[in-house]
């Protein structure tokens, strides 16, 4: 996995380069009527807001953490709106949120100013590539004065394990970055945070069927350069997955929808030549509830099913498949990721 990701901080760094006024709001025009948290009538701060002596509104809440923490998916200082990954428009591509929770009650507003403190965790699959998270990007609300033209925010490119990205120059990636302020300049009415009123991201229901083309499709995705030996019965395999479940893989914890597949393409015998498939397939609720419908099939090279030794097809709710699947719950029976 490491390897199909290494070239990402240079494409992110050429798309960073790049003027993005884009819209990342999740409202329909991108836009709030008032942009400046002042009165259209008066030009003067709204009454509902208050307002400071610059005219901006007068932040809301209390201060928030006020430093990126790795936790932030399972830390209960965290929330997001977003059941999954959205595409968004900027270079940032698909994406999902978070903010610290002491922003909780105004990030869907149309109008506010944040404390200081507050935290905002972007994840993001830069290139949208089918092959999972990318980075994460970040922005901190200082005390006043640390940016005073653009709102006080410190900006910072993260890897998924939480390090600081380094730039071509092989500076650390934070700071009140330019590239970053040039994009989110652009959402005034929200204190320059992008993407507030996005939802939604749920993962769809996958093909629920092997594939012969599952290499080449692009209804199937891996982690897996190639085949690598693991801890299975099964020896050696490279797994794949459907697409439905690229963003939600990166996630500790997960339940897949009805449909999800995985392909495991095996060579049991460990002599370098591949003998057959094994499959899982999440079936509707119902079918094997007491472990997580999972459906098992064992598949000859050519996708027919595998015969066991009393003469019936390798195809249903196989235990010895759910015994050793079960020992993978936190992650919906998927093992290998």
């Amino acid at each position: 996995m490491a390897s199909r990701k290494a070239n990402h901080l240079a494409i992110l760094a050429g798309a960073l380069a790049v003027s993005c006024g884009s819209d990342e709001t999740g409202k329909e025009t991108g836009q709030s009527s008032n942009e400046t948290g002042q009165s259209a009538e008066t030009g003067q701060p709204s009454a509902e807001t208050g307002g400071t002596e610059t005219g901006e509104p007068s932040p809301t809440g209390e201060d928030g953490p006020g430093a990126f923490s790795s936790d932030f998916k399972t830390s209960g200082d965290y929330f997001t709106n977003m059941d999954g990954f959205v595409l968004g428009t900027s270079p940032h591509g698909t994406v999902r949120i978070w903010y610290s929770r002491n922003v909780e009650g105004i990030i869907s507003a149309d109008e506010f100013t944040v404390p200081v403190g507050t935290v905002s965790i972007k994840e993001y699959d830069n290139d949208s590539d089918n092959i999972g998270v990318d980075g994460l990007a970040v922005m901190i609300k200082q005390e006043a004065g640390y940016d005073p033209e653009n709102n006080d925010w410190m900006y910072e490119m993260r890897s998924l394990d939480g390090e600081l990205m380094l730039d071509d120059a092989g500076e650390p990636m934070q700071g009140a970055m330019a590239t970053c302020v040039e994009c989110h300049s652009a959402y005034s009415s929200t204190d320059y945070l992008a993407g507030t009123q996005m939802t939604g991201g749920a993962p769809e229901d996958g093909p629920g069927g092997f594939q012969a083309d599952y290499e080449t499709s692009d209804q199937f995705f891996t982690f897996m350069d190639e085949p690598v030996l693991g801890t299975s019965p099964h020896g050696t395999v490279q797994i794949w997955y459907s697409t439905n479940i690229m963003y939600l893989v990166a996630d500790e914890e997960f339940t897949v929808p009805e449909g999800t597949t995985s392909i495991k393409i095996y060579d049991h015998e460990g002599d370098g030549v591949m003998e057959g498939y094994a499959l899982m397939i999440k079936e509707a609720a119902g079918y094997d509830s007491e472990h997580n419908d999972w459906r098992y099939q064992m598949l000859e090279l050519d996708g027919s099913v595998v015969i066991d030794n009393e003469g019936e097809p390798m195809d249903g709710p196989i235990a010895m498949c759910a015994d050793c699947h079960s020992a993978y719950s936190s992650t919906d029976y998927l093992g290998g990721l």
